[in-house]
This record gives C-alpha cells, structure tokens and sequence, in this order.
C-alpha cells in the first residue's frame, strides 16, 4: 500500500477551529489576539477568514479585510512545526486572490521591524515597505507599513 502525501487544503474557518488557531497565535506572537478578537471577526466576516488544514488538523490561517478600495492582511500565521512547506504562501495567494475579486486596488499590512523572515516572505509575493509606523507593537517595537499594489 502505498503512502500518498497530503497537501494543505485552504477552507474557511469555523468555530471548531478556533483553539488551534489560538495555539497558532499564541506561539507565533509576542502580543497574540486573544479568543475575542478572533470570534468578533468571525462573526462580522467569516469570508474573510481561512484555515489550513492538513490531515484535518489546522495548521495555519489567515486574516484579511477591505477597506474602500485597500485590503489588509489582519493576521497570518503557520504552526512553528508545519512552516517552510508553502504553507503561508498558499494562504497569502488565496487571500490575495479574493481581495482581488472584490476589485482591492492595493494590500496593506504592518510587519515587526525585527521579523526579517516575515519581511521577506512578504517581499516574495511583491510588498515594498512603504512607512514606518512607531511603537505599533509596544514601546519601542517599530512595524513597517508594507504595500502590495494588485493589477
């Protein structure tokens, strides 16, 4: 019998997901949104929220909205054990994707000053840091406004 090899599946997030997507966040970021934020979200745009999922366990997820004619990445992140598999790339592009459908001219998203992985996941995909933002994480915890214009 032959072993086949599972690839992610990008779904729309449930409720039943919502503790996996905690542990996500909460390992993958020193000021985690806690279950509120989550569920708030959900509630207002379930469309808008993505899992990952494979073999049934959700292994990443993202968070996106549009505003006029910008969109914004709210939140995107991969379990420490599943990243470096194309896994934040399948989510970023079908994100991508649907902000696109909804005629978003532009992506937004802020990003650590410090998280050179993320800046450079995000550079992959065509996002140029456009602006400093101070202390959006903290005192003295800097983000980048980073932008994606789509065609």
């Amino acid at each position: 019998m032959s072993e086949e090899v599972s690839k992610p599946k990008i779904e729309f997030f449930q409720l039943v997901h919502l503790k996996k997507v905690l542990e996500i966040e909460n390992e993958s970021f020193n000021n985690p949104y806690d279950e509120t934020i989550f569920k708030a979200f959900f509630l207002r745009h379930p469309e808008n929220f993505l899992v990952a999922t494979l073999n049934d366990e959700v292994v990443g997820y993202v968070m996106f909205d549009e505003l006029y004619s910008s969109g914004i990445i709210i939140s995107i992140a991969v379990s420490q054990k599943f990243r470096r598999r194309g896994i934040g790339s399948l989510l970023l592009t079908k994100a991508l994707e649907k902000l696109k459908e909804l005629g978003v001219k532009e992506v937004l998203l802020q990003v650590e000053v410090t998280n050179n992985s993320a800046i450079n996941f995000y550079r992959k995909f065509g996002f140029t840091v456009e602006d400093l933002v101070p202390n959006y994480y903290g005192k003295g915890r800097d983000a980048y406004l980073m932008k994606l214009k789509l065609l």
